[in-house]
């Protein structure tokens, strides 16, 4: 079988809950217990996975995904977190365009000159961002002052309605005037961003939210796998920021 139509296959709701159903009813007679009960077991655990996977920060395929890969002098796992969710989070039907930074554009300038090329060419529906961060930033490149600050001139016209940012880096959504929230409000969309540190892993379970990450998990960060993820330290989904209202610009001690 090709193996994108095994791609698609494999995302497919009724399949993994009918195997994760099967999965469970066998263990259960197994272990000497009731089939129906593990079977009902494996099937709820199964559909709980997907939608941990999909919709952790709103997740799911959005048409016109954009992905942002911050300048990567850390092996290439910001890269490789970026194509594992190219893989789990779009579909065949998708367009999908990565942007590395350092390699396909050398600034912020050409960074935001590059999205506004690509939202000329149809609008966005999702933005995700691999890279580091702060509470005040995307460090988007390691070059000293090469961040983005919210100050970009991001417009909510380059956005399909509904359209949403992801942002995988630490921190971006920690305190009252996080980036998140700014960015939120320059680009007039809803923003995800996770509110502790984050760390990689080639751990499923900790890469979709199923095991809260314990120590030995982030003083790890483990990297060897085919697929590895950008996951929270804190264990907990990102948290989405959306725009403030006109009148909140009103007051100037919130910029």
């Amino acid at each position: 079988m090709d193996t994108r139509y095994g791609e698609i296959s494999s995302k497919n709701w009724f399949n993994k809950a009918l195997i994760g159903g099967l999965s469970g009813g066998l263990n259960g007679l197994v272990r000497g217990g009731d089939f129906i009960e593990g079977f009902a077991y494996g099937t709820v655990s199964a559909s709980t996975s997907i939608i941990q996977k999909y919709y952790s920060s709103g997740g799911g395929s959005s048409g016109k995904v954009v992905i942002v890969v911050g300048e990567d002098s850390d092996n290439g796992n910001f890269v490789k977190a970026g194509e594992t969710y190219k893989l789990e989070t779009t579909s065949y039907g998708d367009e999908v365009i990565t942007i590395i930074c350092g390699k396909d554009v050398k600034s912020v300038d050409e960074l935001m000159q590059k999205i506004e090329d690509i939202a000329s060419k149809g609008k966005i529906d999702r933005i995700a961002y691999f890279g580091h961060s702060g509470r005040s930033a995307l460090y988007v490149f390691e070059a000293p002052g090469e961040n983005i600050y919210a100050r970009e001139g991001w417009q909510k016209s380059w956005f399909n309605e509904g359209a949403k940012m992801e942002l995988y880096g630490c921190n971006a959504g920690v305190g009252f005037r996080s980036i998140a929230q700014k960015l939120a409000d320059k680009a007039g969309i809803s923003v995800w961003a996770y509110t502790s540190s984050s760390f990689f892993t080639a751990d499923y379970k900790l890469g979709h939210l199923q095991r809260l990450p314990t120590d030995q998990d982030v003083a790890a960060s483990r990297v060897d796998g085919d697929r590895i993820w950008l996951t929270p330290n804190n264990g907990r989904p990102m948290t989405e920021f959306t725009p403030h209202p006109w009148y909140w610009y009103w007051n100037p001690k919130n910029w």
